[in-house]
């Protein structure tokens, strides 16, 4: 194998690209997301490289629904957060 050869595209394999890119012109003819499901999909392209930001996004939006939901219930004062607690009685409790 020649030294060099498989790392990667030369400077003339990179213009002819080029010019075959440009006589074709892809992004004439792309359209993007069509559906709603599509257009909220491609929105959160930016929001980093895993999942946990877009995780963290509906954690926050589904918690803010629900102490809207709590309020209008009047199960919670606005603007209050809600105290962590444990789902399993105390040894205390238990006696």
């Amino acid at each position: 194998m020649k030294a060099g050869a498989g790392k990667g595209w030369t400077a003339e394999r990179r213009a002819a690209q080029a010019a075959r890119m440009r006589a074709r012109k892809p992004w004439e003819r792309s359209t993007g997301p069509r559906t709603e499901a599509g257009k909220a999909r491609s929105s959160r392209n930016a929001t980093g490289k895993g999942c946990r930001q877009w995780v963290e996004a509906e954690l926050a939006e589904v918690e803010a629904l629900m102490r809207e939901w709590e309020v209008a219930r009047g199960q919670r004062a606005p603007g209050v957060r809600a105290k962590a607690t444990l789902t399993q009685p105390s040894l205390r409790e238990r006696a």
